[in-house]
């Protein structure tokens, strides 16, 4: 068996306020030729610096390393649907 969790970690929210924090920033910003996008008024997410920084794909921001040091999840409870054969 196998659990996935779906977890959006960039998007509406946290991909159009990117660059208005400093800890963002430094983990991939403008500096490095990206920039904040909002998903809901653009479809080109290649240009968007969170986007960059989760997809990690050349490991340029140790985004791997990072999570597992910063990322926990606390989850109380889970309901499991099964399709009625």
């Amino acid at each position: 068996q196998q659990l996935i969790l779906n977890i959006g970690l960039c998007g509406d929210w946290s991909g159009k306020i990117w660059d208005m924090s400093p800890t963002c920033r430094a983990l991939n910003g403008p500096q490095n030729g990206c920039r904040a996008v909002d998903p809901l008024l653009e479809g080109d997410l290649s240009n968007d610096c969170c986007t960059q920084f989760v997809e990690d794909k050349n490991g340029t921001f140790g985004t791997d390393e990072y999570f597992k040091s910063r990322a926990f999840f606390n989850i109380s409870s889970v309901k499991v649907f099964q399709q009625r054969t």
